[in-house]
């Protein structure tokens, strides 16, 4: 079949659209005032709480005039805008669909549009973004589950995250298959077949011209391995053709077991994909950002990885007042006639000089790894701008920054970017700092550090045991609380990360010598109100917190079935549920 737009895979987004409480056919919820459907609170007071049909979900999906309509306040940057670029070079971009189940904290996967236009609308503080469909999919309700969407995607707006080109065609697989197991009239799939089609053929296209994949989060490496003769065209691969090199994949696992070996003996437990994901990103591209949560361990993460990499490591905290390059690399002092360097520029320096010096001696270079902390407290486009445009440059002798243009000055002039530099950027994502603009994430990898493996940290107390003098009843009693609320807490997105387990831990193992505690359940309750209640907050519902309450209630003392394990905690959820009901927001640390 052929199409009229040449439908891509590149600009995916994965958007979150309302959905009723009970039903799908525009009737009013049966509580509007306490159900979170995602409705802007605009159309919940003029249509929801007066009784009034028209539920923005059936009209997204009406079978003839399908539409999105979001709107987003000026300070809120517009996931819309690379979408917008790809319909003016003539690609039709993919916007999935996802909606809450029936149950709280459930995520479905309920449509699909392919990209016929879309149209801005400025009204003053806020924009409303229109979109104007060319295929339209549609699934049934509470049918399929989103989970394997959603981790193959990122962002931090929470209605909107970018989908990773590897996982749209088979995102849309899985679609087609749940329709095709539906057999009903009411949900078509010649039009997902049509896309389906179409994104084969652009597949096929890049083949030819050597367009790089995407490694998947999930599989990591191994993806390679599976590709099939039709996805890289049958004249491309012979018979007989091996896509796993042994000796290549060797050296490879070796550097990805070091690395997590490496990190359980300092108090991490990194998912084994995630480690192969992040070594394979850094062998094709020499920039990485690495986005999480506060404490998930991303810092720690570089160091790992450069200890298991072998490779020389500089860490330059970035500061919020850099608004120019020369705040990372330094500035030409005209008072003692020279260029003054930083710590950056100098690391880069003995990076190049390994490289020469291993080319004359016809070996490998030692791999240099320069770490932005913090990457985002400052415009990254402001202070970094040399090395988006130079860093990934073809020919070598391109990647050049020229540091000063006076001719007064014994430092060098010029700074050659060289191959064995990798740079990695850390950042957390909060009002504290600022996002980052397309130019940034197109000329990087980009992975997120958002969820954290308690469990695996049985693992690590193990390693660690020497630190600790109660390691048994750390991991018998203090290991199952710390994953279960961290589970309930991620419900929320709110989880916390390796160094606030780590700290309770040694806290409460302390605490136990030193007679401070008569308990390891006592010492709980007072780090998980001390450390993890005080960093929540909720500015919407307080639903979050309102789960907590019925968590802490249900979770008995196992030694005193009287009393509970986290009273202190509860006492402390109940007070900011009091405040919130008062002032509609509530912040743990008031």
């Amino acid at each position: 079949m052929k199409n009229d737009l040449n439908i891509t895979d590149e600009g995916a987004l994965l958007v979150k659209m309302s959905r009723h409480k009970s039903n799908y056919d525009g009737t009013i919820c049966a509580k509007p005032h306490v159900h979170d459907c995602g409705t802007s609170e605009f159309f919940r007071n003029n249509y929801c709480r007066k009784g009034i049909p028209g539920c923005g979900e059936k009209d997204l999906f009406h079978p003839e005039n399908p539409m999105l309509v979001k709107v987003i306040k000026d300070d809120v940057p517009n996931p819309f805008e690379q979408q917008i670029g790809l319909l003016k070079e003539g690609k039709s971009p993919i916007i999935f669909f996802f909606s809450k189940g029936r149950n709280a904290y459930q995520y479905y996967l309920i449509g699909a549009y392919t990209v016929k236009s879309i149209e801005t609308l400025n009204l003053g503080h806020k924009k409303e973004i229109h979109i104007i469909p060319k295929d339209v999919i549609r699934l049934p309700m509470d049918v399929l589950e989103n989970d394997f969407l959603w981790n193959g995607s990122w962002g931090e707006l929470g209605w909107c995250r970018y989908v990773y080109r590897n996982k749209v065609a088979s995102s849309l697989e899985i679609m087609l298959e749940t329709l095709r197991t539906l057999n009903s009239r009411e949900y078509e799939s010649d039009s997902l077949e049509h896309v389906l089609e179409a994104l084969t053929d652009t597949a096929a296209a890049a083949v030819e011209t050597a367009e790089p994949a995407l490694i998947d989060l999930k599989t990591g490496v191994e993806t390679a391995a599976t590709i099939t003769k039709k996805q890289v065209g049958e004249a491309a691969v012979p018979e007989d053709f091996q896509l796993v090199v042994p000796e290549q994949k060797a050296a490879f696992d070796q550097v990805v077991d070091r690395v997590i070996a490496i990190s359980e003996q300092h108090g991490y437990y990194y998912d084994r994909n995630l480690v192969a994901a992040v070594h394979n990103s850094l062998l094709v591209n020499p920039f990485l950002i690495l986005s999480g949560i506060s404490g998930g361990g991303k810092t720690s993460f570089v160091q790992f990885y450069a200890m298991g990499l072998g490779s020389e490591l500089e860490i330059i905290s970035v500061r919020p007042d850099w608004t120019s390059p020369s705040h990372l690399l330094g500035v030409y002092n005209p008072f003692e006639g020279d260029f003054v360097p930083t710590v950056a520029t100098e690391f880069i320096l003995r990076a190049n000089d390994e490289y020469q010096r291993a080319r004359e001696e016809q070996r490998e270079p030692k791999p240099y790894l320069l770490l932005l902390d913090e990457m985002n407290l400052a415009r990254a486009e402001h202070y970094f701008s040399d090395f988006l445009s130079k860093m990934q440059l073809v020919d070598e002798k391109k990647r050049v920054i020229r540091l000063y243009d006076e001719h007064k000055g014994d430092h060098p002039r010029l700074l050659h970017i060289p191959p064995n530099l990798k740079i990695v950027g850390t950042v957390n994502i909060d009002e504290t700092t600022f996002l980052f603009s397309p130019k940034v994430l197109d000329r990087a990898s980009y992975f997120s550090l958002n969820e954290i493996n308690i469990e695996g940290m049985g693992r690590v107390i193990a390693n660690r045991s020497k630190e600790l003098r109660y390691t048994e009843l750390m991991q018998k009693l203090v290991i199952p609380e710390l994953r279960d609320l961290n589970s309930k807490l991620s419900e929320f997105g709110q989880p916390f990360g390796y160094r606030t387990a780590w700290e309770i831990i040694k806290w409460i193992d302390t605490g136990l010598s030193v007679g401070v505690i008569n308990s390891v359940y006592e010492g709980l309750d007072i780090q998980v109100e001390n450390k993890i209640l005080v960093k929540l907050s909720d500015y919407r519902t307080g639903a979050m917190f309102q789960a907590l309450a019925t968590y802490f209630k249900d979770r008995a003392n196992p030694y005193d079935p009287d009393s509970l394990i986290f009273e202190k905690s509860l006492h402390r959820i109940e007070n900011l549920i009091a405040r919130a009901e008062r002032e509609e927001f509530a912040i743990g640390q008031q």
